[in-house]
């Protein structure tokens, strides 16, 4: 068994990112950093074992499906087992506990990923393992058999919905995805804020309009795509038509650009030719 990790990096705060490698390079064999944008690499690395780490990618940000795609097959070109797929802003509260987990003789057939940004006591009566259609690309965990079965990543995607895209594949071929119910992955989303409005405090991401515009096309995309996709509809239609749009009109500049970038994703993934 050997794991190979990859984390990609796009004008990263070093020492966030710093923290993310931090928490789970002593456990993998090696790993990837793909560089989406020029990153300062000697600070980077510093203080870490370097003859375990390996740049990738030619500054050019492409995304995250190619260098997903290109770990998977350097994976299977230097023999390693598993593939972790990481986010430069994640960091993990407690690696060995999810790598006892998911390498357990107890664990389903499938692949894994922690809980996103949920401290909670453990209660041992509840289950390590629980279903789960919405793993995130951050610290997915999955042997590359069953990458080479799913048939990889979706390259027609960007960033948002990658992992989506990935998770019902992978479903319409009968693998299944999990959380590891005693690990949590703390992740940093956008640049996120809090505010109050009366006497309620929410918060709120401040993507840009780019971001809005490609979140929204890929997600309408794969709930077109595919049929399991229901709960990923309900969910959807809750969060980013009734609950974004309003925490941007109360906490955000630039609100009808954002606004209409939305709309423009709505559409242009309604025609999307599938």
């Amino acid at each position: 068994m050997s794991i190979l990790a990859i984390s990609t990096a796009f004008n990263p705060d070093i020492d966030l990112m710093k923290k993310s490698i931090a928490s789970f390079i002593n456990y993998v064999d090696k790993l990837l950093i793909w560089r989406n944008s020029i990153i300062n690499e000697e600070a980077l690395t510093d203080g870490f074992d370097k003859s375990k780490i390996e740049f990738c990618g030619d500054c050019d940000n492409v995304g995250i499906p190619k260098a997903l795609n290109y770990a998977w097959h350097y994976a299977e070109s230097f023999g390693y087992s598993h593939l972790l797929t990481m986010d430069q802003d994640s960091v993990f509260d407690s690696f060995p506990s999810y790598i006892d987990a998911v390498l357990s003789p107890e664990a389903p057939e499938g692949f894994f990923g922690p809980l996103i940004n949920k401290h909670q006591s453990i209660n041992p009566a509840e289950p390590i393992y629980s279903y789960c259609p919405f793993i995130i690309t951050s610290g997915l965990f999955i042997s590359i058999p069953l990458i080479r079965k799913i048939g990889g990543w979706d390259e027609d995607f960007f960033v948002d919905g990658v992992d989506m895209e990935f998770v019902f594949h992978a479903l319409e071929q009968g693998i299944l995805s999990y959380h590891v119910n005693n690990v949590t992955l703390i992740h940093r989303l956008g640049n996120t804020e809090t505010k109050s409005f009366l006497w309620k405090n929410y918060t709120t991401n401040n993507y840009s309009p780019e971001r809005l515009y490609n979140l929204y096309k890929s997600h309408i995309i794969i709930i077109r795509k595919y049929k399991s996709a229901k709960a990923l509809r309900k969910v959807f239609r809750v969060q980013n038509y009734w609950q974004r749009p309003l925490r941007i009109l109360l906490g955000e500049k630039d609100k009808f650009k954002k606004l209409g970038a939305a709309i423009k994703g709505i559409i242009d993934g309604r025609r999307y030719p599938l």
